[in-house]
């Protein structure tokens, strides 16, 4: 079986991070945003990403996968000033 890789390239500035679900990281110079948050992994992975922090969170809709690391993971995320926004 073959294993799939966690980090996506899909332009220069935007990689996609498989996780409980797709996670998307929007890159502008050391900061970002993710769409959806899935367990919150993408944390342990952001040096990799060249990103000292991420400022928002989307979350596209409600559903476990996309949001399970939020309430757990949050602090880390959001320590300085990230919003989290979330979609109906």
């Amino acid at each position: 079986m073959k294993m799939l890789t966690p980090i996506r390239p899909v332009t220069a500035s935007v990689t996609c991070f498989r996780d409980t679900c797709n996670v998307y990281v929007l890159r502008s110079g050391s900061e970002a945003i993710a769409i959806d948050w899935g367990s919150g992994a993408v944390l342990d992975r952001l040096e990799e990403l060249g990103v000292e922090r991420i400022t928002d969170i989307l979350v596209t809709h409600h559903h476990g996968i996309r949001c399970r690391g939020s309430r757990a993971r949050r602090p880390l995320a959001c320590a300085s000033g990230c919003r989290r926004w979330s979609g109906r």
